[in-house]
């Protein structure tokens, strides 16, 4: 609720998918009611955000489509983001604090309809090994960057950022990563 809640308050004309990788029947019940649509998915082996690129391969309602994490806090109109998305690339938002260099992050990314390196990063994320969603995408375009365009750091501005007292006051989105992040969004749920 509370995601779907930020993303309405401030996008509410910008239809809503939500994925459900294995929700409760009672989250299902809700995302049913609140969403515009719903993907169901069964469990994945290893990890449903190694499913991230392959969804927005599934999802076909819409010509333009970005994955939000669920831990990212919508504070703004976000529509623009879909400005920055380009034929045949994927657009990302640049990762200054990766701790071994990926210069990526996929907690929010964006395609315009089903571009190759989109096809090549979901067939890579099916047997990952040792690396998450993003480590991978990096390798596959870290030395094809005709592959990759950039969405400003204010579509997904990292929980680390703030901490290392960077912050800026046009902030789209959030995103609360990791366990700490984590208890961020709980102490905002609680308020």
């Amino acid at each position: 609720p509370w995601f779907i809640e930020n993303y309405r308050k401030h996008n509410p004309d910008i239809p809503l998918t939500v994925c459900d990788f294995g929700l409760s029947i009672e989250a299902s019940r809700y995302i049913n009611s609140k969403a515009d649509y719903v993907v169901d998915y069964e469990l994945h082996e290893n990890c449903s955000w190694f499913l991230k690129p392959q969804t927005l391969i599934d999802v076909n309602n819409a010509e333009k489509k970005v994955w939000i994490d669920i831990d990212c806090e919508i504070m703004g109109d976000i529509s623009e983001i879909f400005d920055y998305i380009e034929d045949g690339k994927i657009a990302t938002a640049p990762d200054r604090y990766h701790s071994w260099g990926c210069k990526c992050q996929t907690g929010v990314f964006g395609v315009k309809e089903i571009p190759p390196i989109l096809t090549v990063w979901a067939e890579a994320c099916v047997k990952p090994t040792n690396r998450g969603d993003q480590e991978i995408l990096w390798d596959i375009i870290k030395n094809k960057p005709q592959n990759q365009c950039w969405i400003p750091e204010e579509f997904n501005w990292l929980r680390i950022a703030l901490e290392r007292g960077n912050d800026i006051s046009d902030k789209k989105i959030v995103h609360w990563t990791g366990e700490a992040g984590k208890k961020i969004i709980r102490k905002k749920i609680k308020k």
